[in-house]
């Protein structure tokens, strides 16, 4: 500005104690303040548009909704889980300790289902089972010895 220009012709070593930040039309008396109201501004833009990009990356047109969860765990060891998606997979467990307190016959116990459409449009169902002997699944579309 004029007022600047003109102080610094008169006193070339003391800067001018006007600070006109033009575009916005603010005035400041001392580069401090000016610095500080910039760094914070800075501050603003970078964290609006941090903000900006971290909810682009989490909307995703293509997620599967979660349309049903139940998670129950007992103090007895037993337990049971399940959950829907909103394109048909559903899933199902439940466990138990079988024998509990006798050392040698204790054993955690678990049986469930898995279901959800192929992409040849099959519908998949698979039961199983899990105890002292292994794991056991059986569905149609499973070869059986």
């Amino acid at each position: 500005t004029n007022a600047a220009r003109n102080h610094s012709q008169i006193h070339p070593h003391k800067p001018p104690s006007i600070y006109y930040l033009g575009p916005f039309g603010i005035t400041f008396t001392s580069p401090t303040t000016m610095k500080v109201v910039l760094c914070v501004a800075v501050a603003l833009f970078g964290c609006s548009w941090a903000q900006r990009l971290q909810a682009q990356s989490y909307s995703n047109p293509n997620e599967i909704p979660i349309v049903k969860y139940v998670n129950e765990n007992n103090y007895d060891g037993s337990y049971s889980y399940s959950y829907e998606t909103g394109n048909g997979i559903s899933v199902s467990e439940t466990g138990q300790l079988k024998n509990p307190g006798q050392k040698d016959l204790e054993a955690q116990t678990a049986q469930g289902s898995f279901s959800y459409t192929a992409p040849d449009g099959t519908p998949i169902t698979v039961t199983w089972y899990a105890d002292e002997t292994g794991f056991h699944a059986e569905g149609a579309h499973l070869p059986t010895p």
